[in-house]
């Protein structure tokens, strides 16, 4: 198995395999990547099947090998395999993120109350997403930009966000008021979200408070 020419991951790279006999049962499947699969190993007898492919999915990096580890032939082979798999697969890419923050974490009436959201996108292009945005009390939600109940609303705001950026913006800010009592574990809730396949493109990102006397 070859690794494509080129490739920052693969090449130069050649894995032997075992072959099968009446007691083995290594035999490599025929595969083609497909989708967001990219083709980065071939079988030297079978040059248009793949011998690896790789994929990246909102920050995921997997790896699929259409063969079993042991039928690798030496472990000297595999170690290698190995040590360009893995590293790559770890080496987690910039991916895009909602930051949420709170000027401060415990409120008495008449501090200033504000709730600040930075949105990064470390792409070359205008990233199109929408953002929820949920604030959780004692079990109950409410959704911005509209702060409607769940159930039955789950609002969200479609958003661009401009390459290799991140803004900073204002979603709350007012005057905390005289209001009886105190809680904790109060807490704000936002994510990204492709608005095409569903797909988390940020991590889920959250703030918690307080209030009392």
């Amino acid at each position: 198995v070859d690794g494509i020419p080129g490739h920052p991951v693969m090449d130069g790279l050649t894995i032997r395999l075992k072959k099968k006999n009446a007691t083995s049962t290594f035999m490599p499947d025929a595969v083609r990547a497909a989708g967001a699969g990219e083709m980065v190993m071939t079988y030297r007898d079978l040059p248009e099947a793949a011998g690896a492919v790789i994929t990246r999915n909102a920050g995921v990096r997997t790896v699929f090998l259409p063969f079993a580890l042991e039928g690798v032939k030496t472990s000297g082979e595999l170690e290698v395999l190995l040590q360009r798999i893995i590293p790559w697969m770890q080496d987690r890419p910039a991916v895009p993120a909602m930051n949420l923050a709170l000027n401060q974490e415990y409120y008495r009436a008449g501090d200033v109350f504000r709730l600040t959201i930075k949105l990064v996108n470390p792409y070359p292009d205008i990233l199109t997403a929408d953002a929820y945005i949920a604030l959780a009390v004692g079990g109950q939600y409410w959704f911005w930009p509209s702060w409607r109940p769940y159930p039955p609303w789950v609002d969200k705001q479609s958003i661009g966000i401009e390459p290799f950026s991140g803004t900073l913006q204002t979603l709350l800010e007012f005057t905390w008021p005289e209001v009886g009592g105190a809680a904790d574990d109060i807490a704000f809730w936002g994510v990204l979200v492709d608005p095409e396949s569903g797909i988390l493109l940020s991590d889920l990102e959250s703030v918690m408070f307080g209030y009392g006397p």
